[in-house]
């Protein structure tokens, strides 16, 4: 086959992308390429799952500063920054012309040939949030989606031509420091940086078929009818349903990112989520769930916070200095620079101590840490300065015109008195 279909995940995440593996291969023919970005740990048994499965280990060698990359992320930030390199390996190593990215939340119900076709003709495919204009006072809104990007990156079809190649390339480039969920700085993961898609790249194909990508942002637009076993949305196929924010829990509330939708409105929605729920259940939720994250601890077994991945990212070139930010046993490590007294007088007060209980009383933390860390820069850059004229000062004393000119100094000082 000159296509593959592939999906990114945590290991807490595995049920999601067995049934979206399970789902895609009784439709359609073909095998499902998988990234974890996580570590195995003896959790589950690779041979077992219904697809080809990497991890971002085998990414190590590929992405400088490993150690950083994964760090400065969260879970869903490096999931997200992942899938330009997986996308690229997967076209260098097996030479694929086309690929199909789906999201691991994601419920497969016919066929993908169509999809294929159209990127004969289309270098990329990307599906928009609205496809109208909308104010009814529910979320998402427009403003929303503003901030958070037109297309929904938990889908695309993409080539291996040149032109996609190049865009691969610059949308790696972006993802590798600029990955973060911060709508407030104008960036929302991946997600975001899809806006420049149809600007950096001819003939991109907007897709609107309302049975592809059917979720909680358009399914108050989208008729659902079933006809010997088979889904319809507003008369055409429906291809793949899209359940982001689901809890297999909580079958009830179809997504946690909005309030417009509920199954009470819109029951003929009913039989997909509970059925949904309950294909994520039978693979393993209650145990996967909670499986640990490879990369959410350092090596010393403590958590690492949200505000450390952010304040770490902010320090760019300059966090360089400690190393790898796991490690936490050299004295210069980013861990005991977190814990170390920010004044002799408090020893008890830490950027670490500060933050957390900054986070506990206050809103707006992420710009007070963003703030502390712009401070800090700015007194290691006075330093710098007083340092350089301190060696200029030390060259004059100790230059041969300077002791030359000594006496006649000290006559003038004598006839200032």
């Amino acid at each position: 086959m000159d296509y593959a279909v592939c999906t990114i995940v945590s290991k807490n995440h595995l049920p999601f992308a067995r049934v979206f593996a399970e789902s895609y291969k009784k439709h359609n023919k073909g095998e499902v390429f998988l990234l974890l970005v996580d570590r195995v740990d003896g959790c589950f048994d690779p041979a077992k799952e219904p697809f080809k499965m990497y991890t971002i280990e085998d990414f190590r060698d590929r992405i400088p500063e490993f150690e950083s990359f994964c760090f400065r992320y969260s879970i869903l930030e490096l999931n997200c920054a992942m899938k330009p390199y997986f996308i690229e390996s997967l076209f260098n190593e097996h030479g694929f012309k086309k690929l199909l990215y789906f999201d691991s939340d994601i419920l497969v119900t016919g066929s993908v040939d169509e999809l294929i076709g159209l990127l004969d003709s289309h270098p990329l495919i990307i599906t928009p949030h609205f496809t109208a204009p909308l104010k009814d006072g529910f979320l998402p809104n427009e403003v929303g989606v503003l901030m958070a990007g037109q297309y929904n990156a938990g889908f695309f079809g993409i080539t291996n031509t040149p032109a996609a190649r190049g865009f691969i390339e610059w949308w790696k480039d972006r993802l590798y420091t600029d990955c973060i969920q911060a709508v407030e700085k104008g960036l929302c993961s991946d997600q975001k940086w899809l806006d420049f898609a149809t600007s950096y790249l001819d003939d991109v194909l907007i897709l609107k078929d309302p049975g592809c990508n059917i979720a909680y942002w358009n399914l108050f637009r989208r008729e659902l009818t079933e006809e010997d076993g088979r889904y319809y949305v507003n008369g055409r196929p429906a291809v793949f349903f899209h359940l982001s924010g689901f809890d297999p829990d909580n079958a009830e509330v179809i997504s946690r990112h909005q309030n417009r939708v509920t199954l009470e409105k819109h029951p003929q929605y009913r039989g997909i989520f509970e059925e949904y729920g309950k294909l994520v259940k039978s693979k393993g939720w209650a145990e996967a769930h909670g499986w640990p994250y490879a990369f959410g601890r350092f090596d010393n077994g403590a958590d690492i916070p949200p505000f450390a991945r952010r304040l770490f990212h902010e320090m760019r070139d300059d966090a360089r200095r400690f190393g790898n930010p796991f490690e936490t046993a050299q004295e210069g490590s980013f861990y005991n620079w977190l814990n170390e007294p920010m004044n002799q007088a408090r020893p008890d007060v830490t950027r670490w101590s500060l933050a957390t209980q900054v986070r506990q009383t206050a809103p707006g933390v992420q710009e007070l840490m963003d703030l502390l860390y712009q401070k800090e820069e700015v007194i290691s850059q006075k330093e710098e300065v007083i340092s350089q004229k301190e060696a200029e000062i030390r060259l004059i004393l100790n230059s041969l015109s300077w002791k030359i000119t000594a006496p006649l100094r000290k006559t003038l000082g004598l006839l200032k008195r």
